[in-house]
């Protein structure tokens, strides 16, 4: 299991690159703003020349200005994410936007800050509909705000995942070729 903490000055500095970015981006009218997409654009290595960094457009997920879409469901895990369980119903958990990922909130509700002595932890059992060995790539958005911090790799399965303060968090999922997005909402510890 992987404990990730957001925060620090890497964070930060990626944050500040990203916005700048933007601000290039939509000063020059190169990007457009839908509800259907985010308008932003991140550093890639090019794959024909393998010289970095290029640019690529945001995946045609969940828009970073969208409200935000926290939906608990409490129940019946969906058939596929069974696999391992002795017992699916009952669990809480919120479905991707595109349906390709589940979070396992085991630390629901989920605090910011937690305190792990009384609360527990805020765990999450991560399930991909399309692959069962994966690593995640894992950007956050602060709903609401222009705050974003990058989690890095996080294995499919278990993990623990501390945001910087409570409020609604987008964070963007990256795995085995899919693109999905899942808002988990962190109340005030």
């Amino acid at each position: 299991m992987r404990v990730v903490r957001a925060g620090g000055w890497l964070p930060k500095t990626v944050a500040a690159v990203v916005a700048l970015l933007l601000t290039l981006a939509f000063a020059s009218g190169c990007v457009g703003s839908t509800a259907t997409h985010t308008a932003s654009a991140t550093p890639s290595v090019s794959p024909t020349t393998g010289a970095g960094p290029a640019l690529t457009p945001a995946p045609t997920v969940q828009s970073v200005d969208a409200p935000c879409a926290f939906g608990l469901t409490p129940g019946d895990l969906p058939v596929w994410a069974r696999s391992g369980f002795t017992d699916p119903s009952g669990q809480k958990f919120v479905t991707s936007a595109g349906g390709g990922m589940i979070a396992v909130l085991f630390g629901y509700p989920m605090r910011e800050p937690r305190d792990v002595k009384t609360d527990g932890a805020n765990k999450i059992l991560w399930l991909s509909r399309f692959a069962q060995t994966a690593e995640l790539m894992v950007h956050a958005h602060l709903v609401g705000s222009t705050e974003n911090v990058d989690l890095g790799t996080i294995p499919l399965g278990p993990s623990i995942i501390d945001m910087p303060h409570a409020g609604c968090w987008r964070l963007t999922l990256r795995w085995s070729g899919h693109i999905d997005t899942v808002d988990i909402l962190y109340a005030q510890g």
